[in-house]
């Protein structure tokens, strides 16, 4: 290669080289949010609350939902949510983005519906009936059944027919206070089939039944539940609490929230 053409060459790739542009590294983002609360929960029938954003670089931002029943919108100083009622049997988690940062949604299932009439005594004791009991009393406490039982068995009870259909599973269930200061005893929930409706009476007889006995730890509320399928002939159910087992009565309990559904 002649002399001339070979530096030519040479002069022109470094020329080229040298008008190349130079790629700059990328600048990091200096804008970053800090959310709070990063956790929202919200019952079934869902709601509003308030998200407080802080961003710091004076950047621009607009919340982002994860799904359509969560609402995010700018709102002075934060994010406003809200979400919609949840018809499903189970529960759900969505996310909102906040630039880097993400708030946690989540939302409880809906329930079935409570069977029973004022399962939670809320002012009286209306809907009860204390037709099998042994020897006591019922009072109606600040919201609660305060049942007393005079004897060692069958007790004193409550009840509340309901109607329900047959070859399903249900669960039903009370919360439940033992004072101290009492001699050892147990509480109990039971449910009663019958194949007919209303419940007939003590005398007719009943084709299953499951009872569920609690004695936790006294002076303290705690959970009783029963799980069962009702007979595919069944109609009626008769839902049972009660007080008793003490060998020097009388016993004492607490009953609240007492509840019979159909298990989704």
């Amino acid at each position: 290669m002649p002399t001339k053409i070979f530096f030519a060459l040479i002069f022109l790739i470094a020329t080229t080289l040298t008008a190349a542009p130079r790629r700059r590294a990328a600048s990091p983002d200096r804008c970053s949010a800090i959310v709070s609360p990063v956790n929202l929960s919200f019952a079934a029938t869902g709601g509003h609350a308030f998200v407080a954003v802080t961003m710091s670089g004076g950047c621009a931002w607009s919340p982002v939902a994860s799904d359509s029943w969560v609402t995010a919108a700018p709102a002075s100083g934060g994010v406003s949510v809200d979400v919609a009622a949840n018809a499903a049997t189970t529960s759900r988690t969505a996310l909102i983005h906040v630039r880097g940062a993400v708030v946690i949604v989540t939302q409880a299932a809906n329930q079935l519906p409570n069977l029973l009439s004022n399962g939670g005594f809320d002012s009286n004791l209306d809907g009860w009936s204390n037709a099998f009991s042994g020897a006591g009393s019922v009072t109606w406490t600040a919201g609660t059944a305060l049942i007393t039982s005079m004897q060692t068995t069958p007790g004193y009870q409550l009840s509340q027919c309901v109607s329900v259909i047959g070859g399903k599973t249900y669960e039903a269930g009370t919360k439940t206070l033992i004072p101290s200061g009492q001699s050892a005893g147990v509480t109990n929930i039971g449910v009663y089939e019958y194949w007919v409706p209303s419940c007939p009476s003590l005398s007719a007889p009943y084709h299953g039944n499951r009872v569920q006995k609690g004695d936790s730890a006294i002076g303290a509320w705690f959970n009783n539940n029963v799980t069962w399928s009702t007979d595919f002939a069944t109609k009626s159910v008769l839902v049972v609490i009660g007080a008793g087992g003490s060998m020097s009565p009388p016993f004492r309990a607490y009953f609240d929230d007492v509840f019979i559904r159909e298990k989704p």
